[in-house]
């Protein structure tokens, strides 16, 4: 019948965008097994990764490259953290020859990778401990905003009782492993944003792209770098801000921040998650259960 013609029609367009959509879960499915703290499921993650999607024989170059383009900042990043075996080393050497291998044929038979221009860059340091389901629904809010996220994990807190640094930058490397346009910052670069120097070094990091730096409400109305009105200072720079009650002062927010502002609210499910009180009910043994709940 023509009803169950334009149906058919209809599902047969959908199968690229599907296709698409399934592969890009797999391939997060594959990023958080290559960025696991395990060895053995490093090496495995990233032996099927190069070997079996990148040297596939029946996969087709140009799939291959949309593949890389995707993803191939995000491995450079997980691979620059430190590893512990020497096995792991001479794997990641062998599976990054399958990639070079690729590399090489992908621009011989089809030419140079098309690179979609830079997107906003948004600095979003923290502690994290933990890195909760809060944090991930900022960065996916973020990143629906088109910006590129990097989360820069803080060495330590006067105010908390936090896990080492390395464990926590790997607990965030597997949180965000399969998130797109999200990424961990270089540990051998400290950003203090109550530095002006720092802040203005960041910026170049980032020549010719715009950079806001993300922060929460209170973060704003309590942190010593926002009480200066010196130029250079975190205040100068563009902002994206999350209320996390609905009581912040937007007013005040407007007048604090002399860059681009950018507001920002959680559902109210995401808004009730913390950190703080994840890490209470940790030392005390509880069940994390209802930590969501007010």
């Amino acid at each position: 019948s023509s009803a169950a013609s334009d149906v058919y029609k209809r599902q047969l367009k959908a199968l690229p965008a599907q296709a698409n959509s399934a592969a890009r879960r797999v391939l997060g499915c594959l990023m958080t097994g290559v960025s696991h703290y395990r060895e053995v499921i490093h090496r495995t993650a990233l032996l099927v990764l190069c070997r079996e999607v990148f040297g596939s024989p029946t996969l087709s170059l140009e799939r291959k490259g949309d593949f890389f383009l995707l993803l191939h900042k995000k491995l450079l990043t997980i691979l620059s953290e430190p590893r512990g075996e020497d096995l792991t080393f001479f794997s990641q050497a062998a599976m990054l020859n399958h990639l070079y291998r690729f590399l090489v044929q992908y621009e011989v038979q089809v030419g140079p990778f098309a690179f979609p221009p830079p997107k906003p860059a948004a600095f979003f340091p923290g502690t994290f401990d933990p890195f909760s389901v809060g944090h991930k629904q900022i960065v996916q809010e973020i990143r629906a905003r088109g910006f590129e996220v990097y989360l820069a994990v803080d060495e330590f807190s006067w105010s908390k009782k936090t896990l080492p640094k390395l464990l926590r930058r790997r607990i965030v490397s597997i949180s965000v492993a399969d998130q797109w346009d999200t990424y961990l910052f270089p540990d051998d670069i400290p950003v203090n944003i109550a530095m002006p120097d720092d802040l203005s070094r960041l910026q170049s990091l980032f020549a010719g792209r715009e950079l806001y730096l993300v922060a929460g409400s209170d973060v704003i109305a309590n942190a010593s770098a926002y009480k200066s009105h010196e130029p250079g200072t975190a205040a100068d720079y563009n902002h994206i801000i999350f209320c996390r009650d609905g009581s912040a002062d937007h007013a005040a927010l407007s007048a604090a921040i002399r860059g681009k502002l950018l507001l920002l609210a959680l559902p109210p499910f995401y808004e009730t998650v913390s950190s703080t009180r994840i890490r209470a009910s940790v030392d005390k043994n509880l069940s994390l259960i209802h930590i969501s709940e007010p």
